[in-house]
């Protein structure tokens, strides 16, 4: 049973969100309030799949890298 808890835990996770894009060009998502992590998401630019600051999209969410512990996500879809 913890086995499987814990490759759930490791499992990507899709979201829809609003891309925010700050000063420097860099875009982020945020989870969803009731969602347990409200950090921001890193989308590096080769995913955000020409999503604009505003847009709302399908995001694929990562687990935390082991490294540092970033958190990644991959625009999917544009969605409005």
């Amino acid at each position: 049973r913890v086995v499987s808890i814990l490759s759930r835990a490791q499992q990507p996770r899709e979201l829809t969100v609003r891309v925010a894009v700050d000063g420097k060009g860099h875009m982020w998502v945020f989870a969803p309030e009731d969602t347990a992590k409200a950090a921001p998401i890193f989308v590096p630019p080769q995913d955000t799949l020409d999503a604009l600051h505003g847009d709302l999209v399908l995001c694929k969410v990562f687990p935390p890298r082991p490294t540092d512990g970033a958190v990644l996500g991959k625009v999917v879809s544009v969605l409005e």
